[in-house]
């Protein structure tokens, strides 16, 4: 667990809306999202055939930034899989919106994508001001 994660969930509290990156071949593409968070595992939920989870069947590879209007930025960097939506039930309370306000009544049409950070950053206007990089935590394999 980063040593900064209590700061980290402070600004994904004021900053619930994230960008994901995703990419399909050599075409990057940024949307945002509304991730739940249970510990260090992301979780956002989509369309069973929306382009998030196609580019994500593709290439793994993604990255997720919280951004603050006070210019404090959390960057995750990690790999994202898709499961199926029945396992969102598991994590419903992780989420920070109702499923049934967007996959109400049927749930069958929803995928779940799971982000494991390999890396996850911190840094604020102080810290760049100062010149500071910055903080850095890193996944131990």
């Amino acid at each position: 667990m980063p040593d900064f994660w209590d700061e980290a969930l402070e600004l994904i509290g004021a900053a619930p809306i994230a960008f994901l990156a995703t990419a399909r071949g050599a075409q990057p593409h940024v949307r945002a999202v509304t991730p739940g968070y249970a510990g260090l595992t992301i979780y956002i939920c989509t369309g069973r055939g929306s382009a998030m989870a196609r580019q994500i069947a593709d290439n793994p590879r993604v990255e997720l930034l919280h951004w603050t209007l006070d210019f404090r930025h959390l960057h995750l960097v990690g790999r994202a899989e898709v499961r199926g939506g029945a396992e969102a039930a598991a994590i419903e309370d992780s989420l920070p919106y109702a499923l049934d306000d967007f996959f109400a009544p049927d749930r069958s049409d929803m995928s779940l994508l799971v982000i494991t950070p390999r890396r996850i950053s911190i840094t604020t206007l102080a810290d760049i001001a100062a010149d500071r990089p910055p903080r850095v935590w890193r996944a131990s394999d």
